[in-house]
């Protein structure tokens, strides 16, 4: 091979490289929010955009690190609410005060029969819900946790399984009126003090939801 021959294939062989001249880092930074394929106005393709528009070098990794954490810590909520539910029902009638002991010392008939099928109902109804939500939240998790990043957005917009927060909160709503039938069995006049504090705690949650709701509000979310 002559000298000129040896000296092209090598310069041939060196403009195949790719050169790094700062090009890759910008084309992370110019991910056109207008090409996604999400819902603009879904809960998450909200907040797709709002990590493209604040972590633009990663915004799929972020976005899919917080939809996974999302899925955990809802998971992890209706474990603690499957717990409680389990060991309500693991109570049965020995465990209650008798019914003639309850309406001496409210001095009230008391339909023993009705709050005890009422009690067993909305525990079990409250494990149910969070039952299915562990598991709902864990496929979520497994969704986006086997996908590669960059697939976040199609993932979001092709996810159609069942939302796990309805759940949890349909747990939470019948934990608490099952506890207030609890209440009634296990206590005498305690029963109005712990029911006047469960109502304000319900208030309380009330208005953290509405807090909640109103901070994400001035996010734009």
């Amino acid at each position: 091979m002559s000298n000129q021959t040896y000296h092209e294939a090598n310069q041939n062989s060196v403009a195949m490289v790719p050169q790094d001249n700062g090009q890759a880092g910008a084309s992370a930074s110019q991910i056109d929010a207008s090409q996604l394929v999400s819902d603009e106005n879904s809960y998450w393709g909200k907040r797709l955009r709002k990590f493209i528009e604040h972590h633009p070098e990663e915004p799929f990794e972020k976005c899919k690190e917080a939809l996974m954490n999302d899925s955990a810590a809802w998971g992890v909520f209706a474990a603690l609410l499957m717990t409680v539910g389990a060991a309500a029902l693991s109570l049965g009638r020995g465990d209650f005060i008798d019914q003639e002991e309850l309406e001496a010392a409210r001095q009230a008939t008391f339909n023993y029969d009705l709050v005890s099928y009422q009690y067993v109902g909305y525990n079990t109804l409250a494990f149910s819900c969070s039952f299915v939500a562990v598991i709902i939240g864990t496929q979520q998790y497994s969704y986006f946790n086997n996908i590669p990043a960059e697939m976040v957005d199609v993932a979001i917009k092709e996810n159609v399984q069942l939302a796990v927060a309805p759940f949890v909160y349909a747990a939470v709503v019948l934990q608490g009126a099952g506890l207030a039938m609890g209440i009634n069995l296990l206590y005498y006049n305690e029963a109005y003090v712990c029911g006047t504090i469960a109502c304000v705690a319900f208030l309380v949650i009330i208005l953290a939801k509405w807090l909640e709701r109103k901070s994400y509000k001035g996010l734009g979310l």
